[in-house]
């Protein structure tokens, strides 16, 4: 018995990295292999920058957010598996403290660790490999279904989805 090929195409298509977007989304987040002052407003970068200053409440200290920096990591994947721990980079941000009229104090600040993404887009989490799936957000619109009740009505149902977070749901019965 003889094998038959009834495609068209005579070459073999090459899958995509699925993951590449994911990945590249990630290193634009960071931006850790770009130098501090050359960031774009973008990730961290633009999240520091929208939650700087910080002024106290009777407004005679102001905190300035400078830079950031994200380190290597400090241990090794497969000791983080083992050990059950996250496999990160040390996050440092650079603050600049103001007090009314007095010189200025600079210092840099450790915040935690950052996970770093290895392979195909997954982390090491508490030891175990996790992969972040992206959730498809429900557009605006109205959804209409109808259901036979067990006393033998029609009943019809409508949600509305606004682009709000809020959710309208009516029912009639016929």
């Amino acid at each position: 018995m003889g094998h038959s090929v009834f495609d068209r195409t005579q070459g073999v298509y090459e899958i995509p990295k699925l993951n590449s977007l994911q990945d590249q989304a990630y290193r634009e987040f960071l931006q850790a292999d770009v130098a501090p002052g050359s960031r774009s407003c973008v990730g961290l970068e633009q999240i520091f920058r929208e939650t700087f200053p910080i002024q106290s409440h009777d407004g005679k200290i102001s905190l300035d957010y400078v830079s950031y920096r994200i380190d290597p990591p400090v241990r090794d994947m497969q000791n983080c598996r083992d050990l059950g721990l996250t496999y990160g980079c040390p996050f440092r941000i650079k603050v600049r403290a103001q007090v009314e009229e007095k010189d200025s104090i600079e210092e840099e600040i450790f915040v935690g660790e950052i996970p770093e993404m290895i392979g195909g887009g997954e982390f090491i989490v508490n030891g175990v490999e996790r992969t972040v799936v992206i959730q498809i957000q429900r557009s605006p619109g109205a959804d209409f279904s109808h259901e036979l009740s067990t006393t033998g009505k029609k009943s019809s149902h409508r949600s509305n989805h606004p682009r709000a977070r809020f959710l309208a749901r009516t029912r009639s019965e016929l």
